[in-house]
């Protein structure tokens, strides 16, 4: 009888151990997907903030070709014109200032546009490859959520089982 008793307790040290290391890795495992989650997310975050940025560019350029072409019309009609009218050179002062705003507005955008180009490229996200590699990003990061869920599920049985026995 007491030989069972040893080989119970030798096991029991065994498993105890084993369990406990077992439990560990697993917590660990989850810190380190929450930590790749989180550079996932960040990387999508900046995915989303370029595109929005190129997409306010091209904007800005239409406004601002439309608004270089109404100045360049205003100084040809006032070219043309042997009087010009306060209303036209009112016209003419106030399109060429608004084409002015819209020009430092695109080369700000621009620069933004520039810096965001960059922080991807440090990130290793390729701008020439974007909805490829934005696509890639956001199946990666799925799998990682499932993963994560796996580990947290695993995790929560294995602490029941812990304080069952």
């Amino acid at each position: 009888m007491g030989k069972i008793y040893e080989v119970a307790f030798q096991l029991a040290g065994k498993l105890g151990s084993s369990f406990n290391s077992t439990f560990l890795s697993a917590q660990k495992t989850v810190s380190t997907m929450d930590g790749q989650i989180k550079n996932l997310t960040q990387s999508q975050a900046k995915i989303t903030r370029f595109e929005k940025l190129k997409k306010e560019v091209i904007s800005t350029e239409k406004e601002l070709n439309q608004a270089q072409l109404k100045v360049k019309q205003l100084a040809e009609a006032i070219k043309f014109t042997d009087n010009p009218t306060k209303s036209l050179a009112k016209s003419f002062e106030k399109a060429k200032s608004e084409a002015a705003k819209l020009k430092d507005k695109l080369a700000d955008q621009q620069n933004q546009l520039g810096k965001s180009r960059q922080e991807m490229q440090r990130a290793g996200v390729s701008v020439l490859k974007l909805a490829e590699d934005h696509r890639k990003l956001s199946t990666d990061l799925e799998k990682l959520k499932k993963s994560k869920e796996i580990y947290t599920a695993f995790n929560a049985h294995a602490e029941k089982f812990k304080t069952s026995t």
